[in-house]
C-alpha cells in the first residue's frame, strides 16, 4: 500500500495526494461516491478502513446521525 498517514480529525490519508484513505477503499469495492456524499465508519473507528466498516451518506443524513448520538 502507499505511504499514509493520520491528519486532521484522526482521518488516514495518502501521503502523495492527502485523499482520504476510507474513501479510496469505499470507491474501490462500491463505485464512485455520489456529489453531497461522505464516508461513514460504521463502528466509529475512524482509522478502521474495512471495506465491511464503510458506509456512504449524505452529508445531512451524517450529520443528523452524529447530532442524535450526541443527544441533540
Amino acid at each position: 500500500m502507499a505511504d499514509t498517514y493520520v491528519g486532521e480529525k484522526n482521518r488516514r490519508r495518502f501521503s502523495d495526494s492527502g485523499r482520504q484513505v476510507s474513501r479510496w477503499v469505499y470507491e474501490k469495492e462500491h463505485g464512485r461516491i455520489g456529489e453531497g456524499r461522505i464516508v461513514h465508519h460504521k463502528d466509529g473507528n475512524s482509522l478502521n478502513n474495512r471495506p465491511s466498516n464503510l458506509r456512504a451518506m449524505r452529508r445531512s443524513d451524517h450529520s443528523a446521525y452524529h447530532a442524535r448520538k450526541r443527544g441533540l
